[in-house]
């Protein structure tokens, strides 16, 4: 006797050719195509019928992955659930095969930019250094710069290339971790209540002033300079660095403090004068003589 869990079973081993073709990828063709594959998802899950509200929340969010991803995607996505989910599958869920998950996305995406980098280093090195073309000084071509900034926190592509085998995961996950939070980085200013966010450039301006250990991290920094453009700011910050730091001017006196200063001066050179004066000197020119 045949159970229902095996008929579910049965039912549940999709062919390849259930969905019907897409004839009119225009925006009423799609709508069909997805209200056709709707229909027989439900046939698979017949366990919740859908009212006609949420068959349509389910055609619109369908469009929206369509378009994103593809048909192909989605038919394959819509396999998926139909092999693998006990229940009728919700839109998020389907999106999730359908690779739209915010947060598969960004792991992928850090992985693929690691890939970008390993490439660069394997075909251009870690050095910046030109190289001549047709008589002329080529410099290797600048990274995107959000992958520029995951190469820094990562310790740079010299770094990168020099981490052996057993340690170079930690480096990934540095790379990855920072790839993934650029967009927050380039945001966060935005973020801050109104009175920190005007502090910004005051910090930006003090730590911009020459310190003691200025020189040498600046030289650090070049070090791990990733394109040409970082090598130039470095210079001039070590050049900026090794300035003498000039404190701030003393605020103006008051009148009656110029006027206090003036006849303080004044009694300066009086005794001055009276200290050195011509017979003083004829006295003391006879006694050297003597």
């Amino acid at each position: 006797m045949q159970t229902d869990t095996d008929n579910q079973t049965v039912s549940r081993q999709p062919s390849a050719t259930i969905w019907p073709p897409l004839l009119n990828d225009g925006e009423q063709g799609v709508e069909v195509a997805l209200a056709q594959r709707l229909a027989i998802l439900q046939d698979y899950f017949p366990g919740k019928s859908l009212s006609v509200s949420a068959a349509e929340i389910y055609i619109t969010e369908l469009v929206k992955v369509c378009r994103q991803v593809g048909i192909d995607v989605l038919d394959s996505a819509l396999t998926g659930c139909i092999q693998e989910c006990t229940f009728m599958p919700t839109v998020a869920e389907i999106r999730n095969r359908a690779g739209m998950n915010k947060e598969r996305a960004d792991e992928a995406a850090g992985q693929q930019a690691w890939m970008v980098v390993l490439n660069y280093i394997s075909k251009h090195g870690t050095d910046n250094h030109p190289v001549m073309r047709n008589r002329q000084l080529v410099y290797p071509p600048q990274l995107p710069e959000r992958i520029r900034y995951a190469v820094r926190i990562a310790g740079g592509l010299k770094a990168i290339e020099d981490t052996p085998d057993s340690q170079i995961h930690f480096r990934r996950k540095d790379f990855e971790d920072a790839y993934k939070a650029y967009e927050y980085v380039q945001e966060f200013p935005l973020r801050l209540p109104d009175g920190l966010r005007d502090l910004l450039p005051v910090v930006a301006r003090a730590k911009a002033l020459p310190s003691l250990n200025a020189v040498s991290s600046a030289l650090e920094e070049v070090q791990q300079a990733t394109d040409e453009a970082d090598v130039i700011r470095l210079r001039k910050k070590i050049d900026e660095a090794r300035v003498r730091f000039k404190p701030a001017p003393a605020p103006a006196m008051t009148d009656a403090e110029l006027e206090a200063r003036a006849r303080h001066l004044r009694r300066q050179a009086a005794e001055l004068q009276q200290r050195y004066s011509p017979g003083e000197h004829a006295a003391a020119a006879e006694d050297v003589a003597g």
